[in-house]
C-alpha cells in the first residue's frame, strides 16, 4: 500500500494547485544554505512562484535560472501579506533543472532559510520558510515554488 501526502499551496494570482503524491516518488531535494535555497524543478515545466510575509521587515526575493534573475519579489507586513512583483511574473516555464532562490530582510542577506520539497509524476513542489533573526518561529517569509509538466 502506498502512501499519499497531498500538499495545497494558495498563490498570489488567487489559484489553488492540490498536488498528491507518493512518499516513495520523492527524489531530488531542494536545500538551503543561509538566505539562498537551491530547487530542483522539472526542465519544461510550467510553475508558479508567490512569496508571503509575517514580520515588520522589508522582504526581498529573487529567482533566477543559469546565473540570470527572473523574479522579484518585495514586500513587508504581518498575516501573510503577498509580496509584490518588482520583476518577472508569477508564472514561468523552467529553463532547466533548478532554480535559485536568494532572500533578504532590510537588505541584510544575514537571515536564516530553509525548505522542503518533492518530486512525483510530472509535478514538484517546494516551500521555503525563512527568519530574520528577531525570533526563531521561521515564519518571518514563506515562499512557495510549485512545477507541473
Amino acid at each position: 500500500m502506498k502512501t499519499l501526502k497531498t500538499l495545497t499551496a494558495t498563490f498570489a494570482v488567487g489559484a489553488i494547485v492540490s498536488i498528491a503524491a507518493t512518499t516513495a516518488a520523492f527524489s531530488a531535494q531542494s536545500s538551503c544554505n543561509g538566505n539562498v535555497c537551491t530547487i530542483p524543478v522539472i526542465n519544461g515545466a510550467k510553475c508558479a512562484l508567490s512569496a508571503y510575509t509575517n514580520a515588520a521587515d522589508t522582504w526581498n526575493m529573487s529567482a533566477a535560472q543559469g546565473g540570470s534573475t527572473f523574479n522579484e519579489q518585495s514586500g513587508s507586513g504581518e498575516n501573510d501579506t503577498p509580496m509584490k512583483w518588482t520583476s518577472g511574473n508569477a508564472v514561468f516555464t523552467a529553463g532547466g533543472d533548478t532554480i535559485t532562490v536568494t532572500f533578504s530582510a532590510n537588505g541584510n542577506t544575514n537571515v536564516k532559510m530553509r525548505t522542503n520539497s518533492g518530486f512525483a509524476d510530472g509535478t514538484s513542489s517546494a516551500i521555503m520558510n525563512g527568519e530574520d533573526g528577531a525570533d526563531t518561529d521561521y515564519n518571518d517569509v514563506i515562499a512557495n515554488v510549485t512545477c507541473i509538466k
